[in-house]
């Protein structure tokens, strides 16, 4: 059984940017509806090196297509001839502006490769700060044309999923003013990837700390409970692990929790006040991927069984992946430390265990992010899919962001 939980490892190696939507942020809208971005240079195909934007006709396109684009905008009383031969550009003068503008357009269609994030900006104090994964590459080739803008002229793309979203009065102050800087691409500073990374992903893996969510709805006073006893499973399994301990299988769920449960093992919880809303784990132990990873096996074993299972599943049979990797020393970490807890089980904690997470998901929908493919690859169960049913998936709600703390609201 291969269990790939949506969990993102934070790549600080890999840069982000951050792209502003055109003058007076013109192209916000289209950006998000049609899940694309591209800089304002109409009717200009870029390069594939930046030694090759440094030429004399290069140089010419550029400076054509800010022209067309600097003609589109003008009210149609005020226009001139629209004058696109390029003979008529090549003794333009480029300075300083005009060679950020090739750089910029160097960095997103040569620089950015699949997968890399990209921050767009709203113009709003209350609108939507967009985080989007780039999912394709350029677009240099193909035509697109918005209704209102640039029509009849080639506009390059690329092609994002937008994967997080956060209402810019709830932005760091420093963050902000990075994603407000002039200029059409902006560099971010790593020193926000994390904010980036926490907007983006629901569940992430850093080199020091690890975040999951669980996504939930209508959670009664039983379904806390059950789902604070199997967080609490798992906390005591894993230290039992870490420490050696042997365990008998006849102990029950409540003495295993009272025997090894200890504060540095269990993680910091957060909670939505939304319907649905999700609860958040956070850890600098890896337990909050093994709780995802558990929680997806113990699912698929009673889909499987049509209740709750006979066995307890093989620990070795058991893989585990984190959005496809599988190499990565942090997987290699959730994989054996989901294997070995499995292991702690004992077929009458399991039973136990799949006993509380099946009334989870009965009451109180429970959804986890992840997907179990049987031993032939085949897709088994798809346990929380956000993106592959469709190619736009729903982005997390500004309501998302108001998170329960202990009582309080973040």
């Amino acid at each position: 059984m291969k269990i790939n939980l949506d969990t993102k490892i934070a790549d600080f190696d890999r840069p982000i940017f951050s792209l502003f939507p055109g003058v007076g942020y013109e192209f916000f809208d289209l950006m998000h509806e049609e899940s694309i971005v591209f800089l304002d240079f109409p009717r200009l195909k870029p390069r594939k090196t930046l030694e090759e934007m440094k030429s004399n006709e290069f140089k010419a396109q550029l400076v054509r297509s800010i022209s067309i684009a600097n003609w589109h905008k003008e009210s149609e009383s005020n226009r001139g001839e629209l004058v696109t031969d390029i003979d008529q550009y090549l003794d333009a003068k480029w300075g300083p502006r005009r060679s950020r503008y090739a750089a910029a357009i160097h960095t997103l269609f040569n620089v950015l490769q699949t997968g890399d994030l990209i921050v767009v900006p709203s113009k709003e104090h209350f609108g939507d700060v967009l985080v989007g994964e780039i999912t394709s590459t350029p677009q240099v080739d193909g035509i697109y044309r918005g209704e209102g803008y640039y029509k009849g002229q080639s506009v390059c793309y690329r092609k994002v999923r937008w994967i997080g979203r956060r209402p810019q009065y709830k932005i760091s102050e420093s963050l902000l003013r990075s994603l407000k800087t002039p200029g059409p691409l902006v560099q971010i500073s790593k020193n926000h990837f994390r904010e980036v990374f926490d907007i983006a992903f629901d569940s992430i893996a850093y080199h020091d700390e690890f975040q999951s969510k669980v996504f939930l709805s209508g959670l009664d006073s039983k379904g806390q409970l059950n789902l604070s006893l199997i967080v609490n499973l798992i906390s005591a399994t894993s230290r039992a692990v870490d420490e050696g301990v042997a365990i008998d299988q006849n102990e029950t769920i409540f003495n295993l929790i009272y025997g090894h449960v200890d504060e540095e093992y269990l993680p910091c919880v957060s909670a939505s006040i939304n319907s649905p809303g999700f609860v958040r784990y956070a850890s600098k132990k890896i337990i909050p991927l093994v709780l995802l990873a558990v929680m997806a096996v113990a699912s698929a074993a009673c889909d499987s069984a049509g209740g709750i299972p006979a066995e307890l599943p093989d620990p070795q049979s058991i893989d585990v992946t984190l959005r496809g990797e599988a190499d990565h020393p942090c997987v290699i970490r959730v994989r054996d430390a989901t294997r070995e807890a499995m292991g702690m089980m004992g077929i009458n904690r399991w039973q136990q265990f799949c006993e509380m997470l099946l009334s989870l998901e009965e009451h109180s929908n429970l959804q986890v992010p992840a997907s179990v493919q049987n031993v032939d690859g085949e897709l088994e169960q798809a346990l929380r899919v956000l993106e592959e049913e469709n190619d736009q998936p729903a982005l997390k709600s500004a309501a998302d962001q108001a998170i329960l703390y202990n009582g309080g609201t973040e």
